[in-house]
């Protein structure tokens, strides 16, 4: 979330840069900025902090899937393969993730019967289909920027896709705080149903992974 809002940053501080010239000079004949510069190295930087915050997530469901599973007997919709695959697989990826997530919180939750099967008729959490919401308005803006820049020909064509960028930080910071609460709200329901499988004592049982 940190770097993305610096991303969004120099993204802005790119847009700028390129006000001085006429929106209809073709790109290619534009010297690159230095605003531009810093944008690009951040950019790339980016991945990094993304790329390790989307394994600890990964990691996060499997060991809550795991405990979902000990806690409740509940049948979850996607097998454990697509705690990964359902990230990268095209087209299952704009709603298998979601799905995987709000079965586990169904299954966390303290007032489903430990001994339910099915997830028919239980409520959906309001909280996970904002979070997915706000990742998929990111997503779609992401997306928006990569076709600008890779078929914009013109300053105005650059300065929109920078502009874009910018703007796309929002849902990506919207999105960061909901999973932050998500998480929390899990771990939370599973540390409760752990602690009432342990009986009287106040720790989780040995199966549990918290």
């Amino acid at each position: 979330m940190a770097a993305e809002v610096v991303a969004a940053i120099t993204s802005g501080l790119a847009a700028l840069s390129l006000s001085d010239y006429d929106p209809a000079t073709p790109y290619e004949s534009v010297p690159l900025t230095t605003a531009e510069a810093l944008d690009a190295v951040t950019a790339l930087a980016w991945y990094l902090p993304f790329l390790a915050s989307a394994i600890t997530f990964i990691v996060w469901l499997f060991r809550t899937r795991h405990n979902a599973e000990v806690l409740c007997a509940v049948r979850h919709r996607r097998a454990r393969g697509w705690l990964i695959a359902g990230w990268i697989v095209p087209v299952v990826n704009l709603w298998f993730p979601r799905q995987v997530v709000d079965d586990i919180w169904r299954a966390s939750d303290p007032s489903t019967p430990v001994d339910r099967i099915t997830l028919d008729e239980l409520t959906r959490s309001g909280l996970v289909k904002a979070w997915w919401v706000s990742w998929l308005v990111w997503l779609i803006g992401d997306r928006a920027v990569t076709r600008m820049t890779m078929g914009g020909q013109t300053v105005n064509d650059e300065v929109h896709a920078s502009v874009v960028a910018s703007v796309s930080a929002v849902p990506f910071l919207l999105a960061g705080v909901l999973a932050i609460l998500v998480v929390r709200r899990v771990t939370r329901f599973q540390e409760l149903r752990g602690s009432e499988s342990a009986g009287s004592t106040s720790e989780a049982s040995p199966a549990v992974q918290l």
